[in-house]
Parts: structure tokens; C-alpha cells; sequence
């Protein structure tokens, strides 16, 4: 009984911290809603596995358009503007 109540206790605290972890994650994500309208939404119905692979995306192509500018030629020559 004993080793019952004790394990309970210890499930009860590891649901508070992950409700508390979980909390803090919602309200991070709200944070980049400016990225794009649907981050905004948190709700358990979010479909994460694409949310994380759009984010993945999102960081290839700034990887690789960084890299990109990186490899390019510097031109030491004023901008000319045309008319």
C-alpha cells in the first residue's frame, strides 16, 4: 500500500511538471504566430508532425540561402542605380 501512495505521488508530480512544461511550450509557440497565422493555434488538434516538418523546411531553405549568399562573389563596385 505504501509503495502504492508513493507511486502516485510521484506520478502526480511528474503530470504537474509535464503540465507546466506543456504550458510553457504553448506559450513559446504563440510567439512565432507572426510567421505564420496557424502557429497561433495550439490546440490538441494541431497537427504536429507537420507543423514540425514545415518549420524543418523553413529552416532548410534559410540554411541553404545563407550558404548560397556565402558562396557569392563580392562585388566591390558601387550599386549603379539604372534608369
Amino acid at each position: 500500500m505504501a509503495a502504492d501512495s508513493a507511486r502516485i505521488a510521484a506520478d502526480e508530480v511528474a503530470l504537474n511538471e509535464f503540465k507546466e512544461r506543456q504550458a510553457a511550450d504553448v506559450d513559446e509557440w504563440k510567439a512565432f504566430a507572426n510567421l505564420d497565422p496557424s502557429f497561433a493555434d495550439c490546440s490538441a488538434t494541431v497537427n504536429r508532425e507537420a507543423r514540425r516538418m514545415m518549420i524543418q523546411l523553413l529552416i532548410d531553405n534559410t540554411t541553404r540561402s545563407a550558404d548560397e549568399a556565402e558562396r557569392a562573389p563580392v562585388s566591390h563596385q558601387p550599386f549603379e542605380h539604372r534608369n
